[in-house]
């Protein structure tokens, strides 16, 4: 479980830090003030694919290009693309099932064209191969700023059991290109699995089936139906089916009907609870990070939702990061959580950007009381 997450110079981010986290944090704010690059940086912590894919898919899911090799894309993920200080992120957090607390550390650092030019060594990969720099450099160089200019990024992780010093795990990744070059030893670095939950992109049936078809061989389909009953309690089963229309493969739910009911045609919310659900039941024992988590959903399925989430979490020893613009998706998580008795679960913490840093404020459940009593707002 993650206490504490301090982030600098990443994205909005001057800096900010998060402390005396639960099972379940809810990040609220106005637009830009910073919620989902916190999650985004916490998803470059506990890497979900290749450093060069991620990066790419973080940059594809704000509608950045993704298939540039220039400065500018890279600079993006600075603060104030500002490179020259070097983007830091850094957890702590007690093991589970261990009388110990780790700590996980990033240093993002630039690769300039100039580093290139006087001889910089990347880290050799697993494979004992080297990757290739790439850059388009004319014959001479007129301007020297654009010697400053950031051809790639450094990732350094740092992963430390603090009941033993010496034990430390330092990878270095090199990211040259978003399609293209770094390397890692995931299985070194992530030591806490990880799901990032956009809050809009193409639903993805092939993707969500494979997962699903993982969760059928192991036999813990059960897991996702049960959650799915949450927002339809009608949903008898649910199956995965191929189409006539070939590859196509999708998910019909049986809601009692003489034909199985296309689970696309049962709203976009049911499609988000199935992402959600998947992403629990093969997260088990990680993180769940969510963005903008009304997206989809029905303010009225919304304390079902909360509840559902809750219990998932402690059943499979998961943390969840959500965000969200939402005041009844606010009131709703406490209500629900209230209602459960599972209230000392859930953080709320509010980002605020002032005079270009962010505060985040957090608010006890007794604040959030009181708050709702008032019909104050917090979000």
């Amino acid at each position: 479980m993650i206490e504490k997450v301090a982030i600098q110079n990443y994205r909005c981010h001057k800096s900010v830090s998060l402390e005396g986290l639960g099972r379940i944090n809810l990040l609220v704010g106005k637009n830009n003030s910073g919620k989902t690059a916190a999650l985004e940086a916490l998803s470059l912590l506990f890497p979900l694919m290749p450093i060069p894919d991620l990066l790419a898919a973080l940059n594809a899911l704000r509608g950045y290009p993704s298939g540039s090799n220039s400065s500018e894309i890279w600079s993006s993920f600075f603060y104030n693309w500002e490179s020259e200080n070097a983007i830091v992120v850094e957890a702590e957090g007690f093991a589970r099932h261990e009388a110990k607390h780790e700590k996980y550390n990033l240093r993002i650092s630039p690769i300039t064209v100039s580093d290139a030019q006087n001889g910089f060594r990347y880290p050799v990969s697993p494979t004992g191969n080297e990757p290739t720099l790439q850059t388009s450099l004319p014959a001479v160089v007129e301007n020297t700023d654009s010697l400053k200019q950031v051809s790639g990024l450094n990732f350094i992780y740092d992963l430390k059991d603090s009941t033993d010093p010496k034990q430390k795990i330092n990878v270095p990744v090199i990211s040259l290109a978003p399609n293209q070059g770094g390397f890692a030893d995931l299985q070194s670095i992530k030591k806490l699995p990880a799901a990032f939950l956009p809050s809009r992109g193409i639903h993805n049936p092939q993707s969500e089936a494979l997962r699903y078809s993982k969760l059928e061989i192991e036999r813990r389909t059960g897991e996702v139906l049960s959650v799915l009953q949450t927002l339809d309690p009608r949903i008898k089963n649910l199956h995965l089916l191929a189409t006539e229309k070939e590859p196509r493969i999708g998910f019909y739910a049986d809601i009692g009907d003489p034909h199985l009911m296309p689970l696309a045609l049962m709203g976009d919310g049911m499609l988000r609870i199935l992402s959600i659900a998947l992403s629990m039941a093969t997260t088990r024992g990680g993180l769940v990070l969510v963005d903008e988590i009304e997206s989809g959903l029905y303010y009225s399925s919304l304390p079902k939702v909360w509840s559902m989430l809750s219990q998932t979490a402690r059943k499979l020893d998961i943390q969840v990061f959500a965000t969200t613009h939402s005041e009844e998706c606010i009131r709703s998580a406490h209500n629900a959580l209230t209602n459960i008795e599972n209230l000392n679960d859930l953080r709320i913490y509010r980002f605020d950007l002032i005079d270009g840093h962010t505060r985040a404020v957090y608010y006890s459940p007794e604040e959030i009381s009181a708050a709702i009593e008032t019909d104050i707002e917090v979000r």
